[in-house]
Formats: C-alpha cells, sequence, structure tokens
C-alpha cells in the first residue's frame, strides 16, 4: 500500500495535513448526515428549515465528535472526556449559530434556495471549527 495513503487514512499520526484530510472526510460524512436530515424534515415532514438545519447540525456535530477522538486526532488537551465533549458541543454551537445565521442570510435576505445556502454556510463553518478544535482541544499544551 502506498506509503501517503496509509499515511492519510491508517496510521495514527499528528500531522496538520492528516489531520485536516481526515477532517474533511469525516465533515463531508457529518454533512451529508446533517444534509439528509435537513432535507427529509424539511420536505417530507413540512419541519420550518431552520428548526430542521438546528437537528441535523446536532446530529452531525455528535457523530463528529466520534470521529475527531478515534480517527482524526491523536493529541488531546482535556484530560476529562466528558469536559472535552462538552467543549466540542460548545464549539459546534457556536459554529451552528454562526451556521444558522448564515443559512438564514443567505436564504432570507439574498434569496439563495436553501439547500445551496446550506452548502455555502457548512464550507465556512468547517475552516472555522477545524482551526477552533484543533487549538481548544487537540493540540497538546505544555503545562
Amino acid at each position: 500500500m502506498n506509503r501517503t495513503i496509509k499515511k492519510l487514512f491508517f496510521e495514527k499520526n499528528n500531522d496538520i495535513r492528516s489531520n485536516l484530510f481526515r477532517s474533511i472526510i469525516a465533515s463531508a460524512v457529518s454533512f451529508l448526515l446533517d444534509f439528509v436530515i435537513l432535507i427529509c424534515l424539511v420536505e417530507i415532514f413540512n419541519i420550518y428549515y431552520l428548526i430542521a438545519g438546528a437537528t441535523g447540525f446536532i446530529t452531525g456535530t455528535t457523530f463528529l465528535y466520534f470521529l475527531s477522538i478515534t480517527w482524526i486526532f491523536q493529541t488531546r488537551n482535556v484530560n476529562n472526556k466528558i469536559y472535552e465533549f462538552m467543549i466540542f458541543i460548545l464549539l459546534g454551537f457556536i459554529g451552528g449559530s454562526l451556521n444558522t445565521l448564515f443559512l438564514w442570510l443567505l436564504t432570507d435576505k439574498i434569496e439563495m434556495f436553501y439547500m445551496l445556502s446550506r452548502i455555502a454556510a457548512a464550507t465556512l463553518i468547517f475552516f472555522f471549527n477545524f482551526t477552533a478544535r484543533k487549538i481548544i482541544l487537540f493540540t497538546k499544551t505544555n503545562n
């Protein structure tokens, strides 16, 4: 197997490129879960798009936490796992709040189709979430 493929997918490492690559994949899968929930809730169950978006976001964020601690990041900055999860969720809430703001702005104010708004908002929030989580939770500090 190619060394690069091994490093990107299978080897435990703290290489920022590996972290980013894995985070892109994990975020894409989490976003797909989020997006499917959004569409199903809006199109099948006629739930208001902002409530549906928040529901999808919470589900996707929880799944992403699992992937973050088992596959993406090898270094953890917080020893207490409950505290770590709470910080992860808090950062996700901040990202989710920004995501909802962008979704609302793009859909209601710019009149972009809600599915396209969701994709645009998620792309912006990905970089915020990756950077915040990497720095706060998954970079070892010298205590």
